[in-house]
């Protein structure tokens, strides 16, 4: 099948984790995102007629996802992997991408650090969490090949 074309509803694109070898989504997932950023380094001189100059510098990248606590989740990733993963300072693959990739669907994936866990729970509403994740060097926006 072809890429998926028009907008999509977002419910379908969710953060995948591979813990001890195993890729799965993060369960019960409310909300994922995903920052690419480019520092810039001065470049202005004396030669530059009073206008500020910038050359592109380090990339870098952060994800973030919001989820509800589920103490059991068959085939999904959920708040012991990850905790686990973070106490173990374990480099972990990160993929964002749709339930189900068809052909030339563009996805992100790279390695990430968990930065932090955030665990809420407030007066009659569902225990959830948030995490915040590092990116460790390039991350990738390719298509997906069937194999």
């Amino acid at each position: 099948m072809a890429a998926q074309t028009g907008i999509l509803n977002a419910s379908i694109f969710k953060l995948y984790l591979t813990i001890s070898e195993t890729e799965r989504a993060v369960a019960h997932s409310t909300n994922v995102s995903i920052s690419v950023s480019q520092e810039m380094m001065a470049a202005t001189s004396k030669d530059s007629n009073g206008w500020d100059e910038s050359l592109p510098g380090k990339k870098s990248w952060t994800a973030s996802g919001d989820f509800y606590h589920d103490q059991v989740t068959s085939g999904k990733h959920n708040l012991a992997n990850i905790f686990s993963s973070l106490t173990a300072g374990s480099k972990l693959a990160c993929t964002f991408k749709l339930d189900s990739q068809q052909v030339d669907d563009r996805y992100f994936t790279g390695n990430v650090y968990i930065e932090s866990i955030d665990v809420n729970a407030g007066v009659e509403d569902n225990i959830s969490y948030s995490i915040s994740l590092k990116g460790t060097g390039a991350l990738s926006f390719t298509a997906y090949n069937v194999e």
